[in-house]
């Protein structure tokens, strides 16, 4: 017997996962770096579009550059780390859109139970190798800041996790009313 709904509870759970260790990472920054708006709908599924240190580090650099003062050898020596984690990181991502599509593909297809799992698991191997990526190039920047701009930095990251969980609450919240009232309608 399929275990289909195990297999998207996992998957979902992997995939919250790893958006949600990007965005507290201060790796998300609401549009990519084609301007296109967060959530895009790209091959049929969501993408999350991430510009952060390592991730079209160049915007992250601007801005976080003058929140947190860096020196222009700071900015010389993460614009070096970005630059040189770019190439892995795209190749990286591209293997993880790979991966969704196919497990997507194999869910709508309604393939076996042992294919569902394999491509399930290939899928959150390659998102938590992206992840994995995106902590190392962090690691590399932290240690080009010094205490209290790291810790200006996890500050920030705090009140964007805060203003993130608020919205979902308001989102939430939006939703379940407009459930109550479709459902009363019926």
């Amino acid at each position: 017997m399929i275990k289909t709904a195990n297999i998207l509870k996992t998957t979902a759970f992997v995939t919250l996962l790893s958006a949600s260790s990007l965005l507290m990472a201060g790796q998300h920054d609401g549009a990519s770096a084609e301007g296109k708006p967060h959530g895009y709908k790209q091959g049929g599924h969501h993408q999350f579009h991430h510009a952060g240190p390592g991730m079209g580090g160049e915007r992250w650099l601007a801005r976080m550059g003058d929140k947190l003062e860096l020196s222009d050898d700071q900015k010389a020596k993460i614009k070096d780390i970005s630059d040189k984690s770019g190439e892995k990181r795209t190749a990286l991502k591209e293997a993880s859109n790979k991966a969704r599509e196919a497990e997507m593909k194999a869910i709508h297809g309604r393939e076996n139970e042992k294919t569902l799992r394999k491509l399930a698991r290939d899928s959150a191997d390659a998102r938590v190798d992206l992840m994995v990526h995106g902590f190392e190039v962090e690691k590399r920047i932290n240690e080009v800041l010094t205490q209290e701009q790291r810790d200006k930095l996890d500050a920030i990251k705090a009140e964007r996790k805060a203003k993130m969980k608020e919205h979902k609450t308001e989102r939430m919240e939006k939703y379940r009313e407009r459930s109550g009232k479709d459902s009363n309608q019926d």
